[in-house]
C-alpha cells in the first residue's frame, strides 16, 4: 500500500498557490462547529 500524502503534498499537487486561513478565536465546541459526535476525540488522537 502506498503511503498517503499529507494534505498541503496532495494540494500542492493541484495548485501553486494556498492560503491558510486562520482558525476562529476562542477554538470550538467538543464535537466541533457541526456538532459531530466523536469529532472532540479525533482531532485529540489526531494531534497525539
Amino acid at each position: 500500500m502506498p503511503d498517503r500524502l499529507p494534505a498541503r503534498a496532495a494540494i500542492a499537487l493541484l495548485t501553486d498557490d494556498f492560503t491558510e486561513l486562520p482558525a476562529p478565536a476562542g477554538g470550538s465546541a467538543p464535537d466541533g462547529p457541526l456538532g459531530w459526535p466523536g469529532y472532540g476525540a479525533a482531532r485529540a488522537r489526531a494531534a497525539a
